[in-house]
């Protein structure tokens, strides 16, 4: 009998949440309808069903690290998922639809579509002085939940007295409505807050069994109260600006329609079509909130050639969209479930194609992301995602240098040279050899003197020709040998770290008055705080916490996009920013990269494999890149626009597919001279 009971709970409730999505559907498109069809009224009562539900769900938990990366799995991964789908489709929209494929426009499409993605506000573009001019859209909903959530099980495991509880509730949601009306949070915060008052509840009549009590009286008289509230204009809800129409009257009025929600689930609670919808409506509101924000040009040729008008193209539109988010639901849910199944099998095949063991996997993975990223940010990309790529690229490098460092000064020296040294040594090679038919004294000369004094740009001090992307490899040299300068002259910690300061204010100053030194050594100064920030990172196990702490995505998003939009960096021209600022933003990117970096690892196994590569054999692709970049690009350049993004795809893959290839090759080369050598 128990059992059954509990059946017939879980029906009603599936039956609810498919309900809920529904409305949510037809809320969105339905605007135009006229008459007594009108829709308003849904977004009085849709999201307020979904979490009163949440609610009437809800389990108290311990509140630990587990249980915070539990509901941002649950929650932020569909919404990482479906921001990527819409930067996708919107890059192919752009494309395809209004036919302009350049480099400099999707760029800036991609750079439009991160920001916002890292804002998740649903409509306000405005945080603090920093206006956006775009938003994510009704995705908002996603993050919202969870702040709500975690909020709702934070104050369950400090309070236990019910009165105190919902006056704490009441007081959070309150706070979040009135703040809103002078600034916005990121990840729409202030919407979550309001939200709490529903799942508080949906909590209290789940623990006291009210819905058990209700009855038809009941029902009439929330039927009397939605009704007077949809004539009235109080069945609003806005969670998206966290507003309301009346404080006290929306949220009875929506509290209301719920009820009545609940009788049609309880009436309908042997249907199956409706409770699979609620089952899958988290898959289901995700792609259609996609939808919304890149397939309405779709459907509107669809519209057009129907030739339907007024309501009844209102009402096709309607039936599209469901059609579309449940179809599409149903398929990802299938693959899903596939996936799982053999997710096992493919992890150790697909392992086994990068050819490393486990150890630093997201460190290379993060320098595979790195030196992609230096690759596109020296095409004529649009400068918003130049900023947002010149803010952390570098100096993550450097970062991780940090993380890497020993102290060993004799295996330091003999990995500098064998890593850096040597590589740059043959970097030069080549480009004598590429140049062999203008040998002459002059040019030797001129070569060996731009190579030997390695300048990224010119300044005051340091003149000549610029060594290409490479410079960052000496500039890296300088800060290796810096740091192990200080560290065997000075022992304590707190006079080691006013040393740094003070050097790096001195590279602060160096490229302020163009006094740019070989070497980019001003450049080394100024990086030599972060990597120390590096080494701190390692003794104080940083990286890893990132790695296995996702709730720390919401502290490092704010700051670096920030820092983005108010300061922005570029080394290689002495770009430094705001200074302070720039220390915490780029800091804040780089842990961002190895957050992806290890969710990569851990969950998107072709991916890994690709960019472990990549990363393995950075130093090669960044000599490719600079020595051979110009002659690629003339050979694609025969089948591609060189200013538009398949020239810059094929570029790219080129270089990175060579620079693995004599990755492996010296792989073999090294494997095969080892075993000489043990013969021996």
């Amino acid at each position: 009998m128990g059992d059954k009971g509990m059946n017939m709970r879980e029906k009603w409730i599936d039956n609810a949440k498919g309900i809920a999505i529904l409305l949510v559907i037809i809320g969105h498109v339905s605007g135009g309808l006229t008459g007594i069809m009108k829709f308003n009224w849904v977004y009085g009562v849709h999201l307020v069903m979904f979490f009163v539900l949440s609610g009437y769900t809800f389990k108290k938990r311990s509140f630990t690290a587990e249980y915070v990366n539990g509901k941002f799995l649950r929650l932020m991964k569909p919404y990482f998922y479906t921001c990527i789908a819409i930067l996708v489709t919107d890059m192919f929209n752009v494309c395809v639809i209004l036919g302009d494929g350049s480099i400099a426009t999707i760029s800036g499409v991609i750079a439009l579509d991160l920001v916002r993605s890292f804002f998740a506000s649903g409509s306000i573009t405005t945080f603090g002085n920093i206006e956006l001019g775009t938003r994510i859209g009704a995705i908002w909903f996603l993050p919202a939940m969870f702040f709500a959530l975690i909020m709702f099980q934070m104050l369950l495991n400090y309070i236990n007295d019910d009165r105190k509880l919902g006056l704490s509730v009441t007081v959070i949601a309150l706070l979040g409505y009135i703040t809103a009306r002078f600034i916005w949070f990121p990840f729409s915060i202030q919407s979550g807050m309001m939200a709490l008052f529903f799942i508080w509840i949906g909590y209290e009549l789940k623990k006291y069994s009210v819905l058990q009590k209700i009855k038809g009286y009941h029902y009439a008289i929330a039927q009397i109260i939605f009704l007077f509230g949809i004539h009235y204009g109080f069945c609003m809800v806005d969670f998206a600006t966290a507003n309301v129409n009346d404080i006290f009257l929306s949220p009875i009025v929506g509290l209301s329609g719920c009820l009545l929600i609940y009788l049609i689930s309880k009436l309908n609670v042997n249907g199956r079509i409706l409770a699979y919808i609620g089952q899958i409506s988290l898959s289901i509101l995700c792609v259609h909130l996609y939808a919304l924000e890149v397939m309405g040009w779709y459907f509107e040729q669809i519209l057009v050639k129907s030739e339907f008008e007024g309501d009844a193209r209102i009402w096709l539109l309607i039936m599209l969209e469901i059609v579309f988010a449940v179809g599409i639901a149903i398929i990802i849910t299938y693959v899903k479930n596939v996936w799982n199944r053999y997710s096992e099998f493919l992890k150790g095949k697909v392992y086994n194609l990068s050819g490393y063991v486990e150890d630093n996997r997201s460190i290379d993975i993060t320098n595979g992301i790195l030196i992609i990223l230096i690759l596109i940010g020296d095409f004529a990309i649009d400068g918003r995602l130049r900023m947002i790529i010149y803010s952390c690229h570098i100096i993550a490098f450097v970062l991780l240098s940090g993380y890497l460092y020993g102290i060993n000064s004799l295996q330091l020296i003999k990995k500098l040279v064998r890593f850096f040294l040597i590589p740059y040594g043959v970097l030069v090679l080549c480009f004598v050899i590429t140049n062999y038919k203008i040998w002459n004294s002059s040019f030797l000369i001129k070569t060996a003197m731009k190579y030997l004094v390695g300048n990224s740009f010119s300044g005051n001090l340091s003149t000549g020709d610029s060594v290409g992307p490479i410079w960052f490899v000496l500039m890296l040299i300088l800060v290796h040998l810096i740091y192990m300068a200080i560290t065997q002259w000075i022992e304590t910690p707190l006079l080691k770290t006013a040393l740094i300061l003070v050097i790096w204010g001195i590279g602060i100053v160096l490229g302020k008055i163009g006094c740019w030194l070989p070497w980019s050594a001003d450049v080394a100064f100024y990086c030599l705080i972060f990597f120390h920030i590096g080494y701190l990172c390692k003794r104080y196990d940083v990286l890893n916490m990132v790695s296995t702490i996702h709730g720390l995505y919401f502290l490092l998003v704010p700051v670096w996009a920030y820092m983005i939009y108010t300061s922005g960096m570029e080394l290689a021209i002495r770009n430094y920013g705001h200074y302070g600022l720039t220390i915490l933003g780029a800091t804040a990117g780089t842990l961002m990269i190895y957050m992806l970096a290890a969710y990569i690892g851990d969950n998107l196994l072709f991916v890994r494999a690709i960019l472990r590569l990549a990363g393995k054999n950075a130093m090669i692709v960044l000599i490719i890149h600079t020595l051979y970049d110009e002659k690629i690009a003339d050979f694609v350049s025969k089948r591609f626009d060189v200013d538009h993004v398949p020239s810059m795809i094929c570029r790219i893959t080129i270089q990175l597919v060579v620079a693995i290839g004599i990755g492996g090759i010296l792989v073999i080369i090294k494997k095969f001279s080892n075993r000489k050598i043990l013969k021996c």
